[in-house]
């Protein structure tokens, strides 16, 4: 009979402690006025049409704008998301008021295995204004906006055309290739050098860049929903970016 007693008890409190959680979710989305309208959120999770694998998304999150405004938010669990649709909508938030758009969002997974609050591509504020007019002004010294970079660019875009040649109509994967286009420039202006395309150790870093870039997933779980990434998924994916970020900083 005690035994009974204490689970009735704990289920009570399980529910009593769920029944909390969803009434503040539900409340911290009724008390904010100023945020522009959206559809209904679901408690803990947000808005469904965020969690869909449809390649017509894009057309869905179109949709609501017709139903909503140009400016439409939703919810991917607690966090809001804004939606601009259209160009003047864009034009005033980044072009008439960009001073109020230039806080970058602090996602998880981008952020594994570098410093967090660092760098210029997940930065806000003074700082990202300090590091933008620093690197501004590096690039410039290594030829950015200048004549040599030009012809920089103009070399490897014709190594990709020749590559792409070479194929004789067969089908080819076009992503790595402008992958090691964009990365081959990058090094010829960081280092005086660029690389071969068959060349093992640049295959290898622009394979590891890739795989960078394909774990930043700005709509994976573990950004929204901490309690994932403890969940084997979760940890694979701090394991493996982990891993690729110190590959890249070893070999630079």
């Amino acid at each position: 009979m005690d035994c009974c007693s204490s689970n009735t008890y704990l289920v009570y409190g399980l529910i009593a402690i769920l029944s909390y959680i969803i009434y503040n979710y539900i409340k911290g989305w009724q008390t904010r006025p100023n945020l522009p309208p959206g559809p209904p959120p679901c408690p803990i999770f947000g808005n469904k049409i965020l969690f869909k694998k449809d390649p017509l998304g894009y057309k869905r999150l179109t949709e609501l704008s017709k139903q909503y405004g140009s400016v439409y938010r939703l919810y991917c669990g607690s966090t809001i998301i804004v939606f601009l649709n259209g160009y003047d909508a864009i034009h005033e938030a980044f072009v008439k008021q960009a001073a109020v758009f230039t806080d970058r969002p602090q996602l998880f997974a981008p952020l594994i295995g570098v410093s967090k609050g660092t760098g210029i591509t997940y930065n806000s504020d003074h700082n990202w204004k300090t590091l933008r007019r620093f690197t501004l002004q590096a690039l410039r010294d290594f030829g950015v906006g200048k004549k040599s970079l030009e012809e920089q660019i103009v070399e490897e875009v014709d190594v990709v055309a020749d590559t792409l040649k070479t194929s004789n109509g067969e089908p080819i994967r076009v992503k790595p290739l402008l992958l090691s286009a964009a990365t081959n420039i990058i090094c010829s202006v960081m280092f005086g050098e660029r690389f071969s395309y068959e060349n093992s150790r640049f295959t290898e870093l622009t394979g590891v860049l890739e795989e960078i870039f394909r774990l930043n997933a700005p709509f994976a779980k573990e950004n929204f929903f901490p309690i994932t990434r403890l969940f084997p998924s979760g940890r694979e994916l701090i394991r493996r970016r982990s891993a690729a970020i110190e590959k890249v900083k070893k070999d630079i």
